[in-house]
C-alpha cells in the first residue's frame, strides 16, 4: 500500500507545511497543491477535510472516511491485517 498526502494549503502557508513535514518526519509521500486547488477539488469531488480516496491498482477509486470503523477495517483488510 502506498500513501500519498496532498495538502491544499494557501501559498502563504507553504513554509509552515514544509516545516511540519520535516519536523514530523512524515514517512509517506506528501504533495502540496497550491495552484488550481478548486480544479483539483472539483475533479475528485472533495467535499470535506480530511478527504480520503482509496485508489486501487486498476485505477478505480472510492472515497472513504478513515474515521468510520467500516472504512478503517477495509484498509486493514487490504493490508492483510
Amino acid at each position: 500500500m502506498n500513501i500519498t498526502y496532498v495538502s491544499e494549503d494557501e501559498p502563504k502557508y507553504v513554509d509552515n507545511w514544509r516545516k511540519l513535514m520535516k519536523k514530523e518526519n512524515i514517512p509517506w509521500r506528501s504533495l502540496l497543491a497550491v495552484n488550481d486547488v478548486d480544479a483539483i477539488k472539483k475533479k475528485h469531488n472533495a467535499v470535506s477535510i480530511p478527504y480520503t480516496l482509496l485508489v486501487y491498482s486498476n485505477k478505480h477509486f472510492e472515497a472513504i472516511d478513515i474515521r468510520k470503523k467500516e472504512d478503517k477495517d477495509k484498509l486493514y483488510s487490504l493490508c492483510g491485517k
